[in-house]
C-alpha cells in the first residue's frame, strides 16, 4: 500500500530526525528546543499510526479504505495551514498540498475500484 509506506516513512523521519522533518515540512526548529522536537515527533507518531491503520484495513477490511482514505484529506490541509500560520515557507506548505493531491487521487481510486464495494447479501436461499 503506497500511502501506508509514505506515512510510515514520514513517521520514522519525524521520530528519528525531527529537525530534518520539520525543515521538510517548511518549518525550521531548534533541535535544542525539546518542546518543538516533541511536537514534530508527535506528528511522526500520528503518521506512523495512520500507516498501521491503513495496512490493517488493507489486510482485513479493504472496503473500509473508501472511508479512511478520504477522511485523511483533512490532515495535509491542516498541516499546510499550520505551516503557513506559524511562519513556515510556501514551499513547505506546497509539500502538504501535494500530499493532499496524492491522497485525493487515492481516494478517488478507492471509489472507482469495484473490488472495494460492499455487496448486499443475496436474498436467494
Amino acid at each position: 500500500n503506497v500511502m501506508a509506506c509514505g506515512l510510515l516513512g514520514l513517521g520514522v523521519l519525524c521520530i528519528k530526525a525531527p529537525v530534518a522533518a520539520a525543515n521538510l515540512y517548511g518549518i525550521s526548529i531548534d533541535g535544542r528546543n525539546k518542546a518543538a522536537v516533541a511536537w514534530v515527533q508527535v506528528a511522526g507518531m500520528r503518521d506512523a499510526g495512520l500507516a498501521l491503520s491503513t495496512w490493517a484495513l488493507f489486510a482485513l477490511d479493504r472496503p473500509a479504505l473508501r472511508i479512511l482514505v478520504p477522511s485523511l484529506l483533512f490532515i495535509p490541509i491542516g498541516d499546510a495551514w499550520l505551516t503557513l500560520s506559524s511562519g513556515g515557507t510556501l514551499v513547505g506548505a506546497s509539500a502538504h498540498l501535494l500530499g493532499f493531491i496524492a491522497i485525493l487521487v487515492l481516494a478517488v481510486m478507492t471509489w472507482l475500484d469495484p473490488t472495494l464495494s460492499r455487496r448486499a447479501p443475496s436474498s436467494r436461499p
